[in-house]
């Protein structure tokens, strides 16, 4: 399958409005999946930066940092931090993912990421999400070394804030674009809402820091 090459300037430049923006944001945004089905070998190390846009009630941006490490052939860790504007501000959280098809030819590759979340609200108010995350990728390479790779996941869990509990979930649709350059990845991704969660879009990039 051939596909024609994504310009890196072009989205560079996207990536770059979109934090520049987070100075004006307005109400809450949250952590999306970006590179959780990113899966990198044992002992590789990664770092990656992600604006994100809430399309709910309320808009807002959020800047989401990302550390990724290979912890084995089939696990990779994930810490994750970043302000937020408006009602949502800093956000902390870690994931773990089991990658266990991996993504072969004949075969999209299929994992599971485990997640908890703190988020800091205005008025000193907290908010703890532990969450379970099935994902599914697929990469189509083209031929100029780089490649597409749409995702699938649906984050859900469990959301605690004020003394109360609620179920939350989200159905993310991604894709993750390579270029010539190994060491640079592009992600974008729409989440839509499906239990008391945002609506929201975002994108970055992830660079490799081996």
């Amino acid at each position: 399958m051939t596909i024609r090459p994504i310009g890196q300037s072009r989205l560079l430049s996207v990536i770059a409005l979109m934090g520049m923006s987070l100075v004006l944001a307005q109400p809450a945004a949250q952590a999306g999946v970006f590179n959780i089905p990113n899966f990198i070998s044992q002992g590789k190390n990664a770092v990656g930066i992600g604006p994100e846009l809430n399309l709910s009630n309320d808009t807002g941006l959020a800047l989401n940092l990302r550390y990724q490490l290979g912890i084995s052939q089939l696990s990779n860790l994930h810490l994750i931090t970043g302000p937020g504007g408006g009602e949502r501000h800093f956000r902390i959280g870690a994931a773990y993912t089991f990658d266990f098809f991996p993504d072969m030819q004949g075969q999209p590759g299929i994992g599971l990421a485990l997640q908890g979340m703190y988020y800091r609200y205005s008025g000193n108010r907290g908010q703890f999400e532990p969450t379970f995350i099935p994902y599914l990728h697929k990469e189509f390479r083209n031929n100029t070394g780089g490649s597409v790779e749409p995702f699938v996941a649906i984050p859900m869990g469990m959301e605690f804030k004020d003394g109360e509990s609620d179920f939350i979930a989200t159905l993310v649709l991604g894709t993750k674009f390579k270029t010539s350059n190994p060491s640079i990845t592009y992600i974008g991704e729409l989440g839509a809402n499906l239990s008391e969660t945002e609506t929201y879009v975002s994108g970055g990039v992830v660079f490799s820091i081996d």
